[in-house]
């Protein structure tokens, strides 16, 4: 038996699959807004949109564009420090300082804030590398 129906009135026939004695209409899918219509294709598939995927995207592109640290004004990572009393020229150990006019050097620095130094080293390292990509995403 064919897969087709007639309709009554004026004759078109409309493609069905016949599954145990009833008829389903086979349709063919269209995308498009509202008075457009294009056909579903090889050439024209119909779009599908992942939302965790897209949402992944769309918090690593956040990050690309803001890493921590990373000064958007000066192009560069940028690390605060609070220091606290006193005035200081030369340091050797020292608890609490309020006011650095002018900073050269820090070398041999092991924790700042209880943080070990390695940690800063590789936050800076992230946002140095963080900036470069940042440059190659479109």
């Amino acid at each position: 038996m064919a897969d087709d129906v007639t309709l009554p009135g004026d004759g078109s026939v409309v493609a069905t699959d016949e599954v145990d004695g009833r008829h389903y209409q086979l349709v063919k899918l269209v995308v498009g807004g509202e008075g457009e219509a294009s056909l579903l294709s090889r050439d024209s598939p119909q779009p599908v949109v992942d939302e965790i995927v897209e949402l992944m995207l769309r918090q690593v592109l956040a990050r690309l564009n803001s890493p921590t640290g990373y000064d958007a004004n000066l192009n560069r990572g940028r690390v605060t420090a609070i220091l606290e009393s006193g005035t200081v020229s030369s340091v050797t150990s020292v608890s609490t300082v309020s006011t650095i006019s002018t900073l050269s050097t820090v070398s041999n620095l092991v924790s700042l804030n209880n943080t070990p130094s390695d940690v800063l080293v590789i936050h800076q390292a992230r946002s140095a590398w963080a900036s470069n990509v940042r440059s190659l995403v479109t």
